[in-house]
């Protein structure tokens, strides 16, 4: 069983990412050494990362998809501002994860 959950990939994470966000979402693997992301229907992730880091990303992704956090407004006002996204998203990562609940912290 373990065998058949490493060939899947980080696409065994997409169950796990639509219960948390309340959408059905896939999960792929993003370019090596890319920061994990999102475009609301497919989380990204680096295959390369262990499991934890993984679950991690795709947790943070899920919940700040479920909680409005990147909505259409929020995005485009952080668009070609690195530094200002860099400190929303530490900040609203966190409490986005929070108010998902204590299972995903």
């Amino acid at each position: 069983m373990r065998d058949a959950a490493a060939g899947e990939g980080v696409a065994r994470l997409g169950l796990l990412a639509s219960a948390i966000s309340g959408r059905l979402l896939h999960v792929a693997p993003a370019e090596p050494g890319e920061p994990a992301w999102t475009d609301g229907t497919v989380i990204y992730v680096d295959e390369r990362t262990s499991a934890c880091e993984q679950l991690e990303s795709v947790t943070v992704q899920a919940s700040l998809l479920a909680v409005g956090s990147l909505g259409h407004d929020i995005v485009r006002g952080l668009a070609r501002r690195p530094t200002l996204t860099m400190r929303y998203l530490a900040v609203e990562g966190h409490r986005a994860q929070h108010a998902v609940g204590p299972a995903v912290e």
